[in-house]
């Protein structure tokens, strides 16, 4: 059976006095934030939730895993995943040619 994590939840004015355990992660509904609480700081530490964060964390994510973040060539102000496998024993690197 598949296990369920939540998180305790509240408005913003009910982050603004509380205090977390340290690491505890609640949600702020008003917001849509994460709030990583250290065990002192009333309402905890926000992180933020939107587009770019997210953006941000997985490309993160995927680096560790040996994905590379590239503007597309088509829209520089876009973005692509590329995997790049490093380099093979004849000193081309994989990933390079089209598929």
């Amino acid at each position: 059976m598949a296990r369920q994590v939540q998180f305790r939840r509240g408005t913003s004015e009910e982050h603004k006095t509380f205090v977390g355990a340290l690491g505890e992660i609640t949600l702020d509904t008003d917001s849509h934030m994460l709030r990583i609480h250290d065990g002192e700081t009333p309402g905890g530490i926000e992180i933020a939730l939107g587009g770019v964060a997210w953006f941000k964390l997985n490309a993160v994510f995927m680096a560790m895993q040996g994905w590379q973040v590239k503007p597309c060539v088509e829209n520089p102000e876009d973005y692509e995943f590329v995997l790049d496998f490093g380099t093979l024993g004849n000193s081309e690197t994989a990933g390079d040619e089209d598929v």
